[in-house]
């Protein structure tokens, strides 16, 4: 029945039309009930992807290592690094160590070119060591080999 009075006289009150997605501009429940759920998973997991620092290291099992830088994996969360240092035996070793995430490199202004050529020369890096013995570890510091000492975490 259209209204009878004032700008709105003969404009029908809007309905809800029946398509074949449901009722239009009403969203049907089901889906979006689903939707929220699939949100909330993927939140979940990538949340619990990431991990504690304390989980994996012993803070008090802190090293020095100086080797040849061999390769880099600048990505998102955390820039992994690879250094070839000799053991005891002078048998070479080789090392993972995560760093922060790339972000807050180029904020100190270390962009991924000068890690790339860093690779194949010598490096210090202060980290701290995995629990388990793995030759894994966090980076505290990292020194390049202009003597140049700049914060790995």
């Amino acid at each position: 029945m259209p209204f009878a009075f004032g700008r709105f006289a003969g404009v029908r009150p809007y309905t809800a039309r029946r398509t074949r997605f449901g009722l239009s501009g009403i969203a049907p429940l089901p889906r979006t009930l689903a939707a929220i759920a699939l949100g909330c998973l993927l939140a979940v997991g990538s949340v619990r992807a990431h991990h504690s620092i304390n989980a994996a290291l012993d803070m008090d099992k802190r090293a020095v290592l100086s080797g040849t830088l061999t390769a880099i994996d600048w990505r998102n969360p955390h820039i992994e690094i690879t250094i070839e240092v000799k053991g005891d035996q002078g048998r070479v070793e080789v090392w993972r160590l995560e760093g922060g995430p790339p972000p807050r490199f180029r904020n100190r202004g270390v962009t991924k070119d000068v890690f790339l050529k860093a690779v194949g020369q010598s490096v210090t890096v202060e980290a701290f060591l995995a629990k388990n013995g793995a030759r894994r570890g966090h980076m505290q510091t990292i020194t390049w080999p202009d003597g140049t000492t700049i914060p790995a975490r």
